[in-house]
């Protein structure tokens, strides 16, 4: 059977995931979702990955966009660093003072965080974490995107060319390894999730006919 579109994406993003030591996570929410700004969503979002790859120009970012229950788009970075005494909360910082503010050549409309309202969070990550996120990627369908009018690629590797921070092939083989156990596991526990539902099911039912 040949590989669909939407599983060779999932593959590519899963690769590169499980390739890198990606320290960082941070989330970006366009939390106010206004259809009237959903023409600005790519750009904004291009906007933001340049500046964070050229801000962390020594390290590595995976960017993967997803939707927040089909409400707002979110932008998702994962960043291997080149020197990990850069903190969460400088990342975070960074972001907060509102980077992206311009002025739209077309409307002439001043664009900043206000005007999309837009949230950033962030956290440390490790590899049980993004075994975890990889697991969840593999399993669920990918996000609808369209509603935002989002048209830029959902996934991207930023400075790829720092090849030093990429993990040996033995590591890497590791975590997809891991991360095959990890699905087993959870097709394991559906399965047994959907037996114990049927039984019940099915004890119910006899209760019913014997009363």
């Amino acid at each position: 059977m040949s590989e669909t579109s939407e599983d060779k994406s999932k593959r590519k993003f899963v690769d590169n995931l499980l390739s890198y030591d990606f320290s960082r996570e941070i989330r970006i929410y366009f939390n106010e979702y206004d259809s009237g700004y959903s023409h600005l969503y790519s750009k904004l979002i291009n906007r933001l990955k340049k500046y964070l790859s050229n801000r962390l120009s020594n390290s590595v970012l995976l960017t993967r966009i997803t939707s927040h229950k089909a409400e707002y788009p979110v932008l998702n970075v994962f960043v291997a660093l080149d020197d990990e005494n850069v903190t969460k909360k400088e990342i975070l910082a960074w972001l907060s003072s509102n980077p992206l503010a311009y002025t739209d050549k077309k409307s002439g409309e001043f664009i900043d965080y206000d005007t999309i309202g837009v949230q950033v969070t962030g956290r440390y990550s490790n590899e049980e974490l993004l075994i975890g996120y990889a697991a969840t990627v593999k399993k669920e369908r990918p996000h609808n995107l369209s509603i935002f009018e989002i048209d830029i690629k959902r996934t991207t590797l930023l400075n790829s060319k720092n090849e030093h921070l990429k993990l040996c092939k033995e590591d890497i083989l590791n975590r997809k390894n891991l991360l095959k156990r990890k699905l087993i596991s959870k097709r394991k526990w559906c399965f047994r999730l959907t037996n114990s539902k049927r039984h019940h099911s099915q004890t119910r039912l006899k209760n019913n006919q014997a009363h």
